[in-house]
């Protein structure tokens, strides 16, 4: 793949029903699981439309907006 080629896949603008569904992820995993490799990133991404290390990165934005 062409590293200069983007997909729109990846840099649509996250809507507020992905929002919804990550963060109803977010909420049930421990940090320690917010990674590209977990299943159910994997399985919600596909689902949502983005790729698992987006997705993974978006809740580790909403973890750090935590207190």
């Amino acid at each position: 793949m062409n590293p200069m080629s983007v997909s729109k896949k990846s840099t649509a603008k996250w809507s507020r029903e992905q929002l919804k569904l990550a963060f109803h992820l977010y909420c049930q995993l421990p940090f320690g699981r917010l990674h590209s490799g977990n299943p159910e990133i994997i399985e919600l991404a596909a689902v949502i439309g983005r790729t698992p290390g987006a997705l993974a990165m978006k809740l580790v934005n909403f973890a750090s907006l935590s207190i």
